[in-house]
């Protein structure tokens, strides 16, 4: 092995070590969904997703508990797309649910409801009500 090649070796080892293990991970990007577990006293939420503007795209994507993450990212076929429709409902009904859904780095809507809610929303568009947005 040439001490080029070896240098290049090392190099690579340092990078990815340096990568997996040292820094820290990178901020959200694209479409991700925060519950403010604070301000929910629902036990689960229910969460349908789906294309703004393109009902045939809508379908069930999951059911968030209070045991689960309270911070989690959007599938991957929507994660990027300029505009979405997301619709949130509490379970049991009548017990609330908090969560704000963002776009990179700002929250586009804060969602507050004790039966179900929906909306369509745009990369772009911005909403200062969010309680758990930090």
């Amino acid at each position: 092995m040439s001490t080029r090649q070896a240098t290049y070796k090392i190099c690579l080892t340092v990078f990815v070590v340096v990568n997996l293990f040292v820094l820290p991970p990178l901020a959200n990007a694209g479409w991700f969904v925060r519950v403010c577990t604070s301000k929910t006293e629902a036990s689960a939420i229910n969460l349908w997703i789906g294309l703004g503007g393109e009902d045939r795209t809508h379908r069930f994507w999951k059911k968030w508990k209070s045991s689960d993450s309270a911070q989690f990212d959007m599938p991957d076929d929507i994660k990027n797309v300029q505009e979405i429709w997301i619709k949130g409902e509490a379970v049991p009904h009548g017990r609330n649910a908090y969560m704000c859904i963002f776009y990179n780095d700002h929250v586009v809507k804060h969602m507050d409801f004790d039966e179900s809610e929906e909306h369509e929303k745009r990369q772009d568009d911005h909403d200062d009500e969010c309680a758990c947005s930090k």
